[in-house]
């Protein structure tokens, strides 16, 4: 697995004290070492100071006795703000833009997968399927997983947990459970698709 993480600024006069990495980059760090889970073999980095005496650009390239290799760029001296973090593995690629609050995910199955249309299902309907489908077959669909994104119905923070926790079955069935348990209250039509049936159309 190989992780891209920019964590860019425009320059303010605040937090001159420390450098960018701690000001900037350690959240990137934390985010990573949580999705590798394996000791660090090896660092490099390098940094400048720019507008303050503090290392103001820096990039750092980290990697692990997994293999997975980590990349990360942090900067308070930018023309633009950026908060993006992706990543790649065999046939997957996930891009989380921070600043914008969305997730693309891209996969390539062997059959290629081909995700219906989601036409006008609600969000609701979407989360609650998609939900029970984990908790019956244990896979956790990424075309689901966009679409629930894009809709803003799942937090960039739960978006995390789901990623985080993707190589590990019972932390994940502990989030669907609580996807399936949101739609308690839902109307009939949805609790029967939570549950994996289709009502019988009028």
């Amino acid at each position: 697995m190989f992780f891209e993480a920019h964590r860019l600024s425009i320059f303010t006069p605040r937090a001159l004290d420390v450098d960018v990495i701690l000001d900037l980059m350690i959240h990137d760090l934390d985010i990573v070492l949580t999705f590798a889970k394996s000791p660090v073999r090896e660092v490099r980095a390098v940094g400048l100071p720019i507008l303050s005496p503090k290392v103001d650009i820096a990039n750092v390239r980290v990697e692990f006795e997994s293999g997975c290799v980590a990349n990360f760029t942090a900067s308070r001296v930018s023309t633009e703000r950026v908060r993006k973090l992706r990543f790649f593995e065999p046939r997957q690629y996930v891009s989380i833009d921070y600043a914008r609050r969305d997730v693309l995910v891209i996969r390539i199955d062997d059959p290629p997968a081909v995700a219906p249309a989601p036409g006008q299902v609600s969000p609701d309907e979407v989360m609650a399927r998609a939900a029970a489908e984990y908790l019956a077959t244990g896979k956790l669909d990424a075309s689901v997983i966009q679409t629930l994104a894009a809709s803003g119905k799942i937090p960039t923070g739960l978006m995390m947990k789901v990623l985080a926790a993707k190589n590990n079955p019972e932390k994940l069935k502990e989030i669907a459970k609580g996807l399936a348990g949101a739609q308690a209250e839902t109307p009939p039509r949805l609790q029967m698709a939570s549950a994996g049936f289709e009502p019988t159309p009028d």
